[in-house]
């Protein structure tokens, strides 16, 4: 039965299926990245269908296939280091960040792959004829508190990088957001304003213009040096 065929017998949507198609092949390759396919068994004892579900969902943005592995890889060491604190909100916060690295300068991206590499090292450091269980991850693999905090710095440097960018962002939007409230005055209705509203108004357009001047003179002197 092909996907289509299941998706009409069981009343399912091919938008809906396509989704949980992709969600399938996340969690496949989770499991290839833990040495353990088809152990469906670990997947539900770290509880990821949450993660499972946010993360096929942003891999959909990235721009090539070496991009959506470092993405996975990326929140798959975490998931394994047991760094994700509240998960779902945490996967969509990480998976901005790594985004934000690859089109910028790369440093958070680089720092985590690192990381990835010294889990996949301890995955791989077991006895042979051993299958890969989630007691092994918790004990061999999360254990590692040095690895951990490692982890963690990186994902808290990337954190305040990303609050610095909204914050400064948000001065841009400041600007952009006056200009429309002010686009947004209905001049047909300013005869119908009373002569003490018009006083107001016309008081707030002088600050307005004042305060406007000086952050003109700022942004100008600033672009000088620049």
């Amino acid at each position: 039965m092909t996907a289509d065929e299941y998706g009409a017998h069981a009343n399912i949507s091919k938008s809906d299926m396509k989704k949980f198609l992709r969600q399938i092949d996340v969690m496949n390759d989770f499991l290839e990245f833990v040495n353990a396919p088809g152990a469906y068994h670990i997947a539900q004892d770290l509880k990821i269908q949450g993660i499972v579900e946010s993360l096929a969902t942003k891999l959909q943005k990235c721009k090539d296939d070496d991009d959506r592995q470092d993405m996975e890889n990326i929140v798959f060491a975490n998931i394994l280091m047991g760094n994700l604190g509240d998960r779902v909100r945490a996967i969509r916060d990480m998976c901005d960040y790594i985004d934000a690295s690859q089109h910028g300068d790369g440093e958070y991206v680089d720092e985590q792959l690192d990381i990835v590499e010294q889990v996949l090292e301890k995955l791989e450091d077991m006895p042979q004829d051993t299958a890969v269980s989630t007691e092994f991850i918790r004990d061999h693999v999360a254990a590692d508190d040095d690895l951990k905090n490692e982890q963690k710095a990186s994902n808290e440097k990337a954190r305040t990088k990303a609050g610095n960018s909204k914050i400064k962002n948000g001065q841009v939007r400041s600007v952009h957001d006056s200009l429309s409230s002010l686009e947004g005055v209905d001049m047909a209705l300013l005869s119908k304003l009373s002569p003490e509203q018009l006083d107001d108004m016309n008081a707030g357009l002088d600050r307005v213009l004042e305060l406007a001047a000086k952050l003109k003179v700022k942004i100008e002197n600033l672009q000088r040096e620049l």
